[in-house]
């Protein structure tokens, strides 16, 4: 099984878009879009989440005088009157509230523009500096505003090339607590393990690294950490390489 976007598993299960979607909050599966990727997991989840609670019949065939083909078939569900009349205002609903928000975005947006219009290229590049800093909080929607205050497609262009960068960075610096926690947790895990490490860090500018002093370390155990669950955690709080130490040999894996 590979991954799919949310609208090819719909069309797949012969279902709308936001109908899919809807289930899958149920679900506690959280997507931005009808475009966005649903793991290998969170399909299966989905499927046989369907199978359960659908009404299925079973259909007999007869293939022979003494053969009998049993299958399972889904039922469709008739809706109720109240039913058909309550999903025209709910779709009219949801539909209002989306164009209201992305009303409000673009109003955002155009704020922002509008403010730093009459600023030079420098201040409008010192502002997204500022927008990701320590003090703002990057929001996409001023960056964005920002960039559109351009004043021509190279400007622009630079500007956006810059806010994809600071953004970047200023992930990578909110995600160092987490690593510096993680490296801690690994390293007493180790311990439990009889293993005896002599020291677990995060490492780098932005902490992305994850150095293991231990005096086990080899290509086999960098292979073992990036193959396993251990590599998959590390990957999701944000390292991007591991590497261990031990006495004269040192050996780093990217993950």
């Amino acid at each position: 099984m590979s991954k799919k976007r949310v609208h090819e598993l719909a069309k797949e299960l012969g279902l709308e878009n936001k109908d899919l979607i809807a289930h899958l909050e149920r679900l506690g599966i959280t997507v931005k879009s009808h475009a966005s990727t649903l793991e290998d997991h969170e399909i299966e989840r989905i499927r046989e989440d369907l199978q359960a609670t659908s009404p299925r019949q079973v259909v007999e065939e007869r293939i022979k005088t003494t053969v009998i083909r049993r299958r399972t078939v889904r039922t469709p569900v008739e809706e109720t009157p109240e039913e058909k009349e309550e999903k025209p205002e709910a779709e009219k609903a949801e539909r209002e509230a989306a164009d209201r928000a992305a009303r409000e975005r673009e109003q955002r947006v155009a704020a922002v523009a509008e403010q730093y219009r009459s600023a030079s290229p420098a201040k409008r590049m010192a502002a997204v500096r500022d927008e990701c800093s320590d003090r703002g909080g990057c929001d996409p929607l001023v960056l964005t505003g920002i960039a559109e205050a351009a004043a021509n497609d190279g400007e622009r262009k630079a500007l956006e090339a810059y806010s994809a960068k600071v953004r970047k960075e200023h992930a990578l610096k909110a995600g160092v607590p987490e690593r510096e926690l993680f490296a801690r947790m690994y390293e007493k895990a180790l311990l439990d393990q009889g293993l005896n490490p002599e020291k677990v860090t995060a490492t780098g500018k932005y902490k992305t690294t994850l150095t293991v002093r231990i005096w086990l370390c080899s290509r086999q155990f960098l292979y073992d950490f990036e193959k396993g669950t251990i590599g998959q955690q590390a990957r999701a709080a944000g390292f991007t390489q591991v590497e261990c130490a031990g006495g004269l040999e040192g050996w780093k894996q990217e993950l």
